[in-house]
């Protein structure tokens, strides 16, 4: 819903659900284990894999729900994922509310998200055990997608089976012919990136992982 909705600062508490009163993060988490638990039970106790860009903000409430929750964090350039989610976002602006397509002020709520996302993820990575998180850059998953997913597998004891394996060596094969015809830059939406990187108060060094994947 909130992809057709220009004021994100007006409701920005949803990106940070960890900071909620504990009232309203007793009954989120609730809610939360009770709907993993579904779809764990319908699909025979596999395990639930779920993919959420804006995660930062309520890891806290996911660990509470699942104490052993593993993280997969896809780490990828920070203004390249900005001018990825306001290209997303400004699609369905540009048709209900054209002026909000080319003002900073409706833009700055995306990228404060953005922000959020990051710093949460920050602040919470230390709470996982070395062996709940691994790290990953976007590049090494789109370019050596089968190695990188065996490496996720063993970084978490975990095995493939054959049919598995079969699947993944056809899907990889597949992707090397695939080419994004997506060129996202922050400059496309009226920034520069001096004034980006100020924003989102980034020095321009990679994140160090507590555990050493040999990525």
């Amino acid at each position: 819903m909130i992809l057709f909705f220009p004021y994100l600062n007006e409701i920005d508490d949803v990106f940070l659900l960890d900071n909620l009163p504990d009232k309203a993060r007793k009954k989120i988490v609730k809610n939360f284990r009770l709907a993993v638990q579904r779809h764990a039970y319908i699909t025979d106790d596999s395990t639930f894999l779920a993919k959420n860009a804006v995660a930062g903000g309520r890891l806290g409430i996911y660990r509470e729900a699942f104490p052993d929750m593993r993280v997969i964090y896809i780490e990828s350039d920070m203004l390249r994922s900005v001018a990825s989610s306001l290209s997303v976002f400004s699609k369905p602006w540009s048709f209900h509310s054209p002026a909000c397509y080319k003002r900073k002020s409706e833009s700055m709520g995306i990228v404060k998200m953005i922000s959020t996302n990051h710093q949460g993820i920050i602040k919470q990575r230390y709470q996982f055990s070395a062996k709940n998180w691994i790290d990953i850059k976007y590049d090494d998953l789109v370019n050596h997608p089968e190695k990188t997913v065996n490496l996720i597998y063993k970084h978490f004891g975990m095995s493939l089976n054959q049919v598995f394996k079969e699947k993944l060596a056809i899907d990889c094969a597949a992707a090397k012919f695939y080419k994004s015809t997506h060129d996202y830059a922050i400059e496309d939406y009226g920034f520069t990136h001096e004034e980006m990187m100020q924003y989102l108060n980034l020095v321009e060094q990679p994140i160090k992982n507590k555990a050493n994947s040999n990525f």
